[in-house]
């Protein structure tokens, strides 16, 4: 089972992953296979940016997401790809990063 973010709303303007962008964030997961750290980072990397896209600040009363939207999101990158059988805190401790770290590098939000 994937657990799935709800959709977030404020008034004026609806963020979050919508249902498409989920299952290709989803498809790419599942195509991986055994994956290498640089496989799972580069498919992290490319969720991200995607929502760093969303987030830009250009849509209707946009001044980002919010901390309770971060967080979920984030919860959802990370239960996402435990969920398809990878192991992040393994992958961030070869990394020398923290789990909560694994986006830092792209996330601007």
């Amino acid at each position: 089972m994937v657990v799935r973010p709800r959709r977030l709303t404020r008034p004026g303007r609806r963020v979050g992953f919508q249902p498409s962008r989920r299952a290709t964030f989803e498809t790419d997961l599942g195509s991986l296979g055994e994956p290498s750290d640089d496989q799972v980072s580069d498919t992290i990397k490319h969720v991200v940016l995607r929502l760093n896209a969303i987030d830009d600040g250009s849509h209707p009363g946009g001044a980002g997401y919010d901390t309770g939207e971060r967080e979920q999101l984030c919860e959802y990158i990370d239960e996402t790809l435990t969920e398809h059988g990878f192991d992040l805190a393994a992958m961030a401790a070869r990394r020398g990063i923290g789990r909560a770290e694994i986006a830092d590098e792209w996330r601007e939000w």
